[in-house]
């Protein structure tokens, strides 16, 4: 890659501010009635199920924000109530003990039942709680912050101190895991790792530890006790591998020969039989089944279809949380199916990892899935698209000539021996049926973003500092842009290119990156977005909606929000959305086109908090929630809009007091007529975006433009 900077002044011209008017909305009367849904998709992260050895077929599925289950036969997963919105700890959330009893951890509080999960009991945490395990029956283990040991004999309804596990607090930024024995639960392991790595072993119930063992490792994602035989554990780093001891911790041997069969990065594993084990591996993803012969581990795959992480055994079943949902085995490991069933545990929370064209959109979840979907579909009517990488935090664009045509940058490792490929952009020209490799730089790593020029061969992406391009279609880049201050946030549509830096200044350009000019400084700006069909750059901050007129050259203040704004952003066809939230973080939208009066939409879901909002044409509106994957709606329902008449009917057909328009043209006239086609003795002109027909009775009405004769059919409700 070859590092050229180039910022130069052209095109440059002095914006004028003009003060306008700002308007401060207040929470009145709401003038629509919400259908925000939810669309998918389907699976999503659950790093670690939750079952119990005499509860087949019950399991629960602890999302990001929230705790699902399935028993007894049901076909779909469905939330536990009173566990929606609990953001359980990462690896270890919790445990079921004894059938009916079961408790999750979230970072400051637990949340336990006696009826299964009927009702739920919780207890806040005065300090943070960093891992949680049990045995099955009502002895329960916690640590908590700083190195604490409390201990439960009754399913988690209560905890008592046991001990400060000893050594742990003289390190920096210490993590820990626990491990039970299966077959006596005052036996647990404890590692506590920096690193260092520090093996403590109790066999009395944590009241006294022995240190065994200090290891230079990293993170450790699981420790198992073997059911078999107590001395045999099993400790699995990603950074590593996979560690074994047949002493009880004093010495620790890696299972080296497993990476030669593709078992890299695993994140955890369960004994089957004494010789057995079941693995999950995260690089050259899939589950492996592993097997002593003659001294020596060999590994076989059993499913390569998601990346797996923690296992949970369950009488004849085997369960497996992973980036696609839960997955169950019943016969030890051999074969695996998925049990996602419409869990609503994905997240897309970046630009970058959705791209939108009209009412069609990609998107990558956080399991690094990308799939694509139109409109408001149903999750079953998702395609996922056949990419074969499952890497999060990667990016997706697709072409706004065509919609055939996607480019992805998604890390792709491949294991031949220790030989590591990593594709990092690829491309797919039938829609995403299947991707090829375009670039195999390790420099494109670190690139946020992906953004399409004018021709699908001009692609931009961009990092912290640089913007670079490719006029090759991905296969060489070159740096176009550099600024020591930082890259916020870049914006584009084909050729024209705007850059936010962390200074609050803004740059541009007008020929795809050529050259760039100085455009504006605005303090405080945190988000922007450009309207081509109207050449306006939007830009927000906290408080702000402002319009950047590239026609005009006026910086104008659209409004000012008594509430916090979370994100803006502009359709292909001219509208502009902004979420804001007010103190209590109930949320609300308003949109405008360009300088016009801006409109108070809609109230969002009471239970959803949306961290952001993308739209597509005819005003369908997309809002991620960042625990729930996708919600949509196309409450804003519109007219085909006309050229040559550009006033149309806003909010749907169905109105309360007003008529909304989107036209700044005040004294249009208008004629109404009933459906038989009498016309009626009923003054309506428009009036700041509005025509009043609160004196109309209830029922269905035509209603007619004088001059230009346009007709919309509107229902008047009380």
């Amino acid at each position: 890659m070859v590092n050229v900077i180039i910022i130069v002044a052209v095109f440059y011209f002095p914006f004028e501010r003009t003060d306008v008017k700002k308007f401060r909305f207040k929470k009145s009367e709401n003038v629509l009635q919400s259908n925000w849904q939810w669309i998918g998709p389907e699976g999503g992260i659950i790093s670690k199920p939750l079952s119990h050895p005499s509860l087949t077929d019950r399991v629960l599925a602890p999302s990001m924000t929230d705790i699902w289950k399935k028993e007894n036969g049901e076909n779909f997963f469905r939330i536990v109530n009173g566990l929606d919105y609990v953001f359980p700890i990462y690896n270890s959330p919790g445990i079921l003990s004894s059938p009916s009893k079961g408790i999750v951890a979230s970072r400051n509080g637990l949340y336990f039942t006696q009826d299964n999960w009927q009702t739920i009991d919780t207890t806040s945490w005065s300090s943070e709680i960093m891992f949680i395990s049990g045995d099955h029956s009502d002895t329960v283990y916690l640590i908590s912050l700083p190195d604490s040991l409390f201990k439960s004999l009754d399913g988690g309804q209560s905890f008592n101190f046991v001990s400060n596990i000893p050594g742990i607090n003289i390190l920096s930024d210490t993590n820990y895991i626990i491990s039970v024995d299966p077959s006596n639960s005052d036996n647990i392991g404890v590692f506590s790792f920096g690193p260092p790595a520090i093996f403590y072993y109790s066999q009395d119930g944590g009241n006294t530890f022995e240190m065994r063992d200090t290891l230079p490792l990293g993170m450790i994602t699981s420790l198992r006790i073997s059911p078999f035989n107590s001395n045999t554990m099993l400790a699995f780093v990603p950074d590593t591998g996979i560690l074994m001891t047949n002493d009880g911790g004093f010495t620790w041997n890696h299972l080296a020969t497993l990476a030669l069969f593709g078992v890299l990065s695993a994140s955890d594993g369960i004994f089957v039989y004494p010789d057995t084990i079941i693995i999950s591996s995260v690089l050259n993803p899939g589950i492996f089944k592993s097997y002593q012969v003659m001294g020596n581990w060999i590994a076989q795959p059993c499913d390569t279809t998601s990346i797996p992480f923690m296992f949970e055994k369950a009488g004849n079943r085997i369960y497996c949380g992973s980036n696609n949902g839960i997955y169950v085995s019943f016969n030890n490991g051999n074969s695996w199916t998925n049990l996602k069933d419409s869990l609503r545990a994905c997240i897309f929370m970046e630009r970058g990892m959705f791209s939108i064209v009209r009412d069609t959109v990609c998107v990558i979840d956080m399991g690094g899935i990308p799939f694509k979907f139109y409109g408001t579909q149903t999750p079953s009517e998702m395609n996922f698209l056949g990419h074969p990488s499952f890497f999060g935090y990667s990016c997706i664009s697709f072409s706004k000539n065509s919609t055939s045509t996607i480019f992805l940058s998604n890390p792709h490792m491949r294991f031949s021996g220790t030989n590591l490929i990593i594709h990092t952009l690829w491309v797919s020209n039938d829609g995403g049926n299947s991707f090829s490799p375009v670039n195999d730089s390790t420099d494109l790593l670190s690139y946020s973003d992906i953004m399409l020029g004018n021709s699908d061969s001009t692609i931009f992406m961009y990092n912290d500092s640089n913007l670079v391009r490719s006029f090759d279609a991905g296969n060489s880049f070159d740096t176009i842009f550099s600024i020591s201050s930082g890259i916020n946030l870049c914006d584009n549509f084909r050729d024209t290119i705007f850059v936010l830096t962390e200074g609050d200044t803004i740059f541009y350009s007008y020929d795809a990156g050529t050259s760039f000019g100085f455009l504006f400084y605005l303090p405080g700006i945190d988000d922007m977005s450009y309207d081509e069909a109207n050449r306006i750059l939007y830009l927000s901050d906290p408080t702000n909606l402002y319009s950047l007129n590239i026609e005009t050259n006026n910086l104008d203040t659209i409004f000012l929000s008594s509430y916090n704004i979370n994100s803006i952003y502009a359709s292909e066809d001219g509208w502009v959305y902004a979420l804001l939230s007010d103190t209590s973080l109930q949320q609300f939208i308003y949109y405008t086109q360009g300088a016009g009066t801006p409109v108070f939409v809609d109230t969002v879901l009471s239970n959803v908090y949306f961290n952001g909002i993308v739209a597509g044409n005819g005003n369908l509106v997309y809002a991620h929630p960042g625990g729930r994957s996708i919600f949509a709606t196309n409450l804003i329902k519109v007219d085909e809009y006309e050229a040559t008449h550009k006033y149309r009917l806003i909010l749907g057909n169905v109105f309360r007091d007003y008529l909304y328009f989107n036209s700044n043209i005040d004294g249009l006239k208008f004629e109404i007529y009933d459906l038989s086609g009498r016309k009626l003795n009923h003054r309506i002109n428009l009036l700041n975006g509005r025509i009043r027909i609160s004196e109309l009775k209830s029922g269905a009405y035509i209603l007619k433009e004088k001059n230009t004769g346009k007709k919309f059919k509107v229902i008047k409700i009380d």
